[in-house]
């Protein structure tokens, strides 16, 4: 419903969903690799310095991002 331009921004969108939830389990993948890494070099998990840096770049996005970078912290445990 609402005609071809629309279904056609519609797809369009579906796709860039695809690509983000990609993106996303990605991310998470390196976080758990990360997050080994760090355990067997005896790191801390967490580093504050990065996060703060990832949720300045975000801007507007830094509450989406919040959420994404607690998601990491949980893989890395």
């Amino acid at each position: 419903m609402g005609g071809p331009a629309l279904d056609a921004l519609r797809r369009r969108i579906d796709e860039i969903d695809g690509e983000l939830i990609r993106l996303l389990e990605e991310r998470m993948r390196l976080c758990r690799e990360i997050g080994g890494l760090k355990r067997r070099m005896g790191l801390e998990v967490v580093d504050l310095e990065r996060e703060r840096r990832v949720l300045e770049r975000a801007g507007r996005w830094a509450p989406l991002f919040r959420l994404i970078v607690n998601a990491c912290r949980e893989e890395q445990r």
